[in-house]
């Protein structure tokens, strides 16, 4: 049960830098086309 709470952490830690990057590069693409 700790390895998969452990991978929990990771996982999700991996998807909210990825969401995070996602949001900065719509943010960009949003102020470029204005």
């Amino acid at each position: 049960m700790k390895e998969i709470f452990i991978f929990d952490i990771i996982y999700n830690g991996l998807m909210h830098k990825r969401n995070e990057s996602l949001n900065f590069y719509s943010l960009i693409s949003f102020n470029f086309k204005q």
